[in-house]
Formats: structure tokens, sequence, C-alpha cells
């Protein structure tokens, strides 16, 4: 089996198979600790098995924020005659299978050591539906690659800028990794070609004298879209990279950029996460998109694991009544949403099947095989 490049570089299959380590009883107690009120396994007629193996537990490194999901996610399982176990190793993983109708869904930050060797694998293909995949990281993990794979699959990306100096604005970020540097390298200028360097998409828009950079994204259940929502960072901050802390805690600005970005744009959305979805496998997704200023052109930047996204809801809190395309975040909506989708993915993947979890497939594509020495 080939090697899995992990932040850049190539784990061998020794290091693969010690990948997940013993863990401490009270940090396990700690963790299971945030689940009181996650409803008892009691003999249901399904069965989702969460799996926690990576040193960042449950949380996934702010890929599930877990006191806003987990309660509502699972007990609208139990109504649907779902149980939910949670482990932390292989011992646990394999204990808690049994003959029922079973899915697995993999807790990890994509960017980091993806939670797989043999045993790992032999429970998934007992399972048969595998949610946030191997596969799907490998596809997420590293930009560039992503990039290239997803273009070739008709995905809409940011063109790649791959000369040693730049023939039009380029927007330039880390290959690997959330929240890095990013900068705007003007056309003529070097590029660093170990970064992500894509052609500037122009996102700039104004609303009551300020201008904004602008994006949105897509909170995706597999194929299906959840919600999506903008975000916004005032030029005058001197960056185009636009996160969740960025957004102004604005409601009329939040409307406006929902009305501008979004609203018109549902049914693209919906094709995009159906097309991303069918690719990437089950998983909990989210798609970060712009919108070019002067043509309209919808392209997404990069996707990833994520379950849900309090900080933005957080933020955005204080002005919460003035942004009605938001309230799924205050009413306790939102988790129950994702579970009636994960709910539909589920049996879509028991009828019509995934793609190999395990992504063995993938480093027979070119996008793969031709990566640069640096990813």
């Amino acid at each position: 089996m080939p090697a899995i490049p992990v932040e850049g570089k190539v784990m061998g299959a020794n290091a693969r198979e010690s990948l997940t380590r013993r863990r401490k009883d009270d940090w396990v107690q700690g963790q299971y600790a945030q689940l009181q009120s996650v409803p008892p396994a009691i003999g249901r007629p399904r069965h989702l098995i969460f799996t926690a193996l990576t040193r960042f537990g449950l949380g996934g490194k702010g890929k599930v924020y877990i006191p806003e999901y987990f309660p509502g996610f699972t007990q609208r399982l139990a109504e649907a005659g779902v149980d939910c176990s949670f482990v932390f190793s292989e011992d646990e993983l394999e204990a808690a299978q049994d003959d029922r109708d079973t899915a697995i869904l993999h807790i990890f930050n994509e960017e980091k050591a993806y939670p797989t060797n043999a045993r790992i694998r032999q429970a998934e293909a007992r399972a048969g539906v595998v949610f946030c995949s191997q596969r799907a990281a490998q596809i997420a993990a590293v930009k560039p690659r992503a990039n290239r794979f997803l273009t070739a699959r008709g995905i809409t990306m940011p063109p790649l800028m791959q000369g040693a100096t730049s023939d039009a604005t380029v927007f330039s970020n880390a290959a690997i990794g959330s929240g890095r540097r990013t900068a705007v390298v003007a056309e003529g200028k070097d590029l660093d070609p170990g970064r992500y360097n894509t052609r500037f998409i122009d996102t700039r828009l104004s609303f009551e004298g300020t201008t904004y950079h602008t994006m949105f994204r897509i909170q995706a259940v597999g194929r299906k879209v959840q919600h999506a929502y903008p975000r916004a960072r005032d030029v005058n901050q001197r960056s185009a990279s636009v996160h969740s802390k960025d957004t102004p805690a604005n409601g009329p600005l939040i409307e406006f950029l929902f009305q501008t970005l979004i609203e018109p744009r549902r049914e693209e959305i919906e094709r995009h996460a159906l097309a991303l979805g069918e690719i990437l496998g089950p998983g909990f997704y989210a798609h970060d998109m712009v919108v070019c200023n002067a043509t309209g052109a919808l392209y997404m930047v990069e996707t990833g694991f994520k379950f849900n996204d309090t900080p933005y809801a957080t933020y955005l809190e204080p002005d919460a009544e003035r942004m009605p395309s938001n309230r799924i975040f205050y009413t306790g909506e939102y988790p129950v949403r994702a579970a009636e989708l994960f709910l539909a993915e589920w049996d879509n993947a028991r009828q019509n099947g995934q793609p190999d979890p395990t992504g063995t497939d993938l480093w027979e594509d070119p996008a793969f095989q031709n990566a640069p020495a640096s990813e």
C-alpha cells in the first residue's frame, strides 16, 4: 500500500500502523464527561460509532464543537432508532461492533495524521459505511493537489499559478493548514513554488460605506447542503483571507451578503455539494467559496471536514435578531438537520456504495503521482 503524506511529509507503513496511542484513563474520562447529555445506547436497530483515535480526541482540533452539536445530533438519531457509541482506541472500536447496520464516523483533522491501520481498516470493511474517510482526507489535505484532482473532475477552483513569476495577481497561501499566512502577490513578482498559488479572485463588496473581502461557506453532509453562510473582512485590515473571527457582528451586513452571494445561487450551490459529495464520499464538510465581483463566477477555494462553526455563531450572536438567514444557529435546529441529512446519506451509501474509504486508488491519479516534492 502506498505511503500516506502527513503534513507535507511521507509516513511509511510501520509508523502508520502505530498511529493511535493508548490514552490515560483520566484523559478518556475527561472526554466522556463531555457526552453526559448524549442518549445512552440501548440496543436500537442501527449503530453509529464515532471514533476519536487521534491525540485531539472528540474535538478533532476544531472540527466539532461538542456542547452545541452532539446532544441534538445524537438525540435525533436515537429517535430514528440509532445507538451512538464513542471509541478512543482500536480495542474499543472492535468491541463496539456487532451484527447491526453500522456506520463509522471518524473525527479527526484532515491536515494531521490520519487514523488508520490494519485493525481500523478491518473495522471499516465490517461496518460497510464510513463517514469522514481517509480517502476524503487525502484529497483535501494538500491544497495544490486538491486543486488539480478536483478541477479535473469538474469542480471549479481558482486556477493554479505554477510559474516562477506571476503573470496575473496571485493569492498565495500555505500548501497545508488553515489560518496560515497569506499574501496577495502583484503581477510580475516572484512566487514561492512551495506555497499554494492561485489566480486572485477579487471578492470585494461595499456595504454602507465600508468595503469588505467576502466569501461564504457551504456546510454540507455528504452530497447535501445543510446551510450556507457568508463571512467578511474589512479591507482596512489589509488581508484578503477571510475567517469566522474576521466577520463583524453586523446583521444587516450578513443579510446583504447572503442575498448577494448565496440566495441567487441556491441551485448552483446544491449542484456543487452534490458533485463534491460524490467525489469525497460520505462526510461532514465545509466548502469555502468565493464569488468574483466582476464576473459573478463561483469558485471553491478549499474544502475540509467540519461539523459545526460555533465561533462564527458566537461572534455574530449579539446581532442575531437582525440576520434571519442564520437563525438555524440559534434555534437548536442546526444539529437536528445535520442528523436528518446524515441518515439520508447513510441510506444512500448503503444502497449505492461509496468510494473506497482507504483512498488506495487515489495514488494512481496524475494529481497524486506527479505532485511536487514539497507536497
